[in-house]
């Protein structure tokens, strides 16, 4: 039998019998991994308020933009596309089921409040799916894109670390960047690294040098934040990693493979040693004080800790009673927080009690019912197995390097949803999107629709009753999320003005 080939892992950035990227696609594109961590606090008592309106009208934008031009009118099937996939097909069953848990809302407001939210980031992987539908190669540049924001945000755990140890910060837990607060800062680090590791396993030259010096750098720095979801994540991305490499080492024979898994070993290697030499003689003598401010081991060791979890266990106990209580339809969307009280007030001392189950999938199966913590999963699931069945069944294929993005990144991004609650937090929403409906893009493109423009006859798009409507639909509520967002917003600006009066004692708002 002969010796099974792969093709080359090398992915060019442009072949001259091309025609060039569209540019503001891209532009539009690598906006929706940036505007998030850009936008400033603006004077709200949570900076969440205007991220997430930041990224509700970045996506009205980006709907108005694409469905006005030309070679988007003229491809009626990408306006579909979304939910012609599993992926797809259990990203929308999750928006339709959390609309039907309205009427197990004990605070119907909340549910609206929530679901804008949540709609805002479907809506955002929608478009997303679209504009990466358009081009693929716009993958390339997004990965070097994220890179250069992951380079940023180590370099200012670097920065706040320098500082800790001058003792100009008193605990590491006031490193944050321009994040709300620490965990954000750390997930946002983890959940980004496999942009850089796109780039370190599919090109060569400088874009793979680019990939192994973020890599190093987020990685360092995900150690220094002594985050103990991400201290998992690391290990379980470094199996999965190295298991990735050997296995198209022996399905192909090529020795690169082995050396990309050296080079990721080395990385690894180098970011733990910096961190625990770092840690080991150059952390001040106070340190004991800060229970951030230890090795990688004892930080871990904190997890047998009943205490050391936040309470973890007994929340997620708790909310597994609410789920047999609530089978189908849950508590409704964004009622945990107020279902929890039942629970937790008989054992939870003075009129202190948890806002978050630290488990979106937790969380969202309490919300939701059984069914929608299903869905859920299901994105995580059928991604990663699109990529598995494509290794099995088509090592050669040229949606390999497509299909590694996406379920590596959901990969990074269920740490996080496994014992945090990034479905609150816009910057880590905002990468969500980016998987997600990159996943979407490259199943209905691996499917082998054409996706050269031509103008679509009657005949080639059946499904125009459907599409128009729909269109309209998701246009409108696009907006009122927007709008939703807005009075999100202005509340938040009010209610830092009476917390600062709270503080002052002077009642002037």
């Amino acid at each position: 039998m002969p010796k099974q080939t792969i093709k080359s892992a090398k992915v060019p950035l442009k072949k001259t019998h091309e025609a060039p990227v569209n540019l503001p696609y891209l532009l539009l594109l690598v906006a929706y991994g940036f505007v998030t961590v850009l936008t400033p606090n603006l004077q709200t008592l949570d900076s969440n308020g205007p991220k997430f309106l930041s990224l509700a009208l970045l996506n009205l934008a980006a709907f108005f933009f694409l469905f006005t031009r030309k070679d988007i009118k003229n491809r009626p099937e990408w306006h579909l596309a979304f939910f012609r996939n599993g992926i797809g097909i259990a990203y929308a069953g999750l928006m339709i089921i959390s609309l039907l848990s309205f009427i197990k809302a004990i605070n119907v407001l909340e549910s609206v409040m929530h679901f804008a939210k949540i709609f805002t980031t479907f809506s955002a992987a929608y478009l997303i799916s679209i504009i990466f539908i358009s081009d693929k190669r716009n993958i390339i540049y997004l990965c070097a894109a994220m890179s250069l924001l992951l380079i940023f945000d180590s370099l200012t755990v670097f920065s706040g670390i320098i500082k800790f140890i001058q003792g100009k910060v008193v605990s590491i837990i006031e490193i944050q960047s321009v994040y709300s607060n620490k965990n954000i800062l750390a997930s946002s680090l983890f959940v980004k690294i496999p942009f850089a590791l796109w780039l370190i396993v599919f090109n060569r030259k400088w874009l793979r040098s680019l990939g192994i010096l973020t890599t190093f750098l987020a990685i360092s720095a995900t150690f220094f934040m002594s985050t103990r979801a991400f201290y998992l994540g690391t290990f379980a991305l470094t199996f999965v990693i190295i298991a990735y490499l050997i296995i198209r080492y022996i399905q192909s024979h090529d020795k690169y493979q082995l050396r990309l898994a050296g080079i990721f070993l080395i990385i690894l290697t180098a970011a733990f040693l910096t961190f625990s030499i770092t840690e080991r003689f150059l952390y001040p003598k106070s340190k004991a004080a800060d229970g951030y401010a230890v090795g990688v081991g004892a930080r871990l060791a904190t997890i047998s800790d009943p205490s050391g979890g936040g309470g973890r266990l007994d929340i997620w106990k708790w909310s597994g009673h609410m789920v047999k209580k609530n089978p189908l339809l849950g508590v409704g969307l964004g009622n945990w927080k107020i279902a929890i009280l039942e629970e937790g007030n008989h054992t939870i001392p003075d009129f202190i009690y948890p806002y978050k189950a630290h488990n979106d999938f937790v969380e969202t199966t309490t919300e939701t019912g059984i069914f929608g913590g299903l869905l859920f999963i299901a994105i995580f699931l059928l991604t990663g197995w699109s990529l598995v069945r494509i290794i099995i069944k088509s090592p050669d294929s040229d949606w390999l390097p497509f299909l590694f993005l996406p379920a590596f990144g959901l990969l990074c991004y269920s740490f996080d949803a496994f014992f945090n609650f990034p479905q609150d937090r816009p910057e880590i929403q905002a990468l969500f999107a980016l998987y997600t409906g990159t996943a979407i893009a490259v199943s209905f493109l691996s499917a082998g629709i054409s996706t050269k423009t031509s103008s679509p006859t009657p005949k080639e798009s059946p499904d125009r009753f459907v599409r128009i409507p729909l269109l309209v639909t998701f246009g409108l509520v696009l907006t009122l999320s927007a709008f939703l967002l807005i009075q999100n917003f202005n509340s938040l600006k009010l209610q830092r003005l009476v917390k600062d009066d709270f503080i002052t004692g002077k009642m002037t708002h």
